[in-house]
């Protein structure tokens, strides 16, 4: 998913799939090494993260997917199935979620 994101941010910046090059670092542990010999320039990871080690003084988060992937995310995140080669068609809606786990509540 973080390959996929890294494209999107290329694409939605007008940079192409392959504007930004993207490596498989392993994890947080060698991309905060990776970090601080300036080996990477980026690292893409869940936002509480970020901002834990902004608060570390490590590094700082520059953005969120939000503008890359959040827009009709649910869309985006079908067609993404289909750019990775995960899928032959878009899903349904019903095939991907389900309100079975969702409590109901009283008078809806």
């Amino acid at each position: 998913m973080t390959d996929w994101i890294g494209k999107r941010i290329g694409v939605v910046k007008g940079w192409g799939p392959r504007g930004i090059d993207i490596v498989a670092i392993g994890g947080m542990e060698p991309a905060r090494a990776a970090m601080k010999t300036n080996q990477i320039d980026g690292y893409i990871s869940s936002l509480e993260s970020g901002f834990a080690l902004e608060e570390a003084k490590e590094w700082r988060v520059i953005t969120t997917a939000t503008p890359f992937v959040d827009p009709k995310a649910v869309a985006v995140l079908k067609e993404s199935f289909i750019e990775m080669g995960l899928l032959k068609e878009i899903p349904d809606d019903n095939v991907m979620f389900t309100t079975r786990f969702v409590p109901v509540k009283a008078g809806m």
